[in-house]
């Protein structure tokens, strides 16, 4: 089962979701902001615009289950770094609701401005061909990112609000192992003359 997208992959799901209509571009700008935050689709749902300030982001509440509630654990409650693109995606969203005359709040609601449920967002990616519809996907390859920039495993882990490192272990190892055959293909090929 697929763990992750590479890069190539997520150009190609991020250009199939390009457009003017509401749902599908707010689509788009929810699973950049997935990849480039390692957030749970409920934590992202579940965000509103006084949780981003500074090129950080505060992560305090999931939507689930139709409500809202605490993280997943008392690790899931944490503060993280965020770039300039997440800070942009957020104004982007800010535009795309004024637009569509969206009153909201909410990062990324739905059209009446509430909080979007996550299998809407599926459906999204199931009516434009985009597999797996796994949202979980997106965290995971935000992992995988940070795993080939070189970043340590625990901060990975404690980024992502993890207690326990399963997976973020075996998405590491994998990048890791990547890393090395990247690394053996140079030295079979290095020549001095």
């Amino acid at each position: 089962e697929k763990l992750y997208f590479e890069p190539e992959e997520l150009q190609e799901i991020f250009s199939k979701l390009d457009g003017n209509k509401y749902t599908v571009y707010s689509t788009r700008l929810l699973l950049e902001f997935l990849t480039l935050t390692g957030l749970r689709i409920g934590e992202a749902l579940a965000l509103t615009h006084d949780d981003i300030h500074d090129y950080k982001l505060e992560v305090t509440k999931n939507y689930t289950d139709f409500k809202l509630t605490t993280p997943k654990s008392e690790a899931s409650i944490r503060t993280i770094g965020i770039n300039f693109r997440c800070v942009q995606i957020a104004n982007e969203m800010k535009l795309l609701k004024r637009i569509n005359g969206i009153n909201s709040n909410i990062v990324f609601p739905n059209t009446l401005g509430k909080h979007q449920y996550y299998t809407s967002v599926r459906k999204v990616l199931e009516k434009h061909g985009i597999y797996p519809t796994r949202l979980h996907i997106y965290r995971h390859t935000h992992a995988s990112l940070l795993a080939d920039k070189g970043l340590p495993l625990d901060m990975i882990q404690r980024r992502l609000g993890h207690e326990d490192d399963g997976i973020t272990k075996q998405i590491y190892i994998h990048i890791t192992e990547k890393k090395k055959q990247r690394e053996y293909e140079v030295f079979k090929n290095l020549d001095i003359l």
